[in-house]
């Protein structure tokens, strides 16, 4: 089966402030009963969290939550999408411990916000 591809419909680029991303820890450590803390790390295969904001109409709301929802089966599925600062393609994932929080900023349009990891 295809990963599907982020809607070329949606905006591409988050808002200028909308955009953060932090790697996930890779390295793991223990404090033996003798001599200084080990640490080492635990795979080179590294995961990021971004936390992304879109401004979005009222039409790309409804594209937005029929791909969430429907094409990704609730966010479960991994999709396609340009990283909006390097333009390299990744396969991103919805983070299932946050779900999109969509904000009204106006009359047409809304704020969408959630989290993404961007998988090895």
């Amino acid at each position: 089966m295809a990963v599907p591809v982020w809607p070329a419909t949606l905006p591409q680029c988050p808002l200028l402030n909308g955009w953060d991303e932090t790697p996930q820890p890779s390295v793991t450590s223990f404090i033996p009963e003798v001599g200084p803390p080990k640490a080492r790390r635990r795979s080179t295969a590294k995961v990021w969290i971004s936390s992304v904001t879109y401004r979005m109409s009222n039409a790309q709301i409804l594209t937005f939550l029929t791909f969430y929802e429907t094409t990704l089966e609730d966010g479960s599925l991994p999709f396609s999408w340009d990283h909006p600062i390097t333009n390299v393609i990744y396969n991103w994932q919805f983070d299932p411990q946050n779900r999109p929080r969509i904000a009204r900023i106006g009359p047409k349009f809304q704020s969408v916000s959630f989290n993404l990891l961007r998988l090895p």
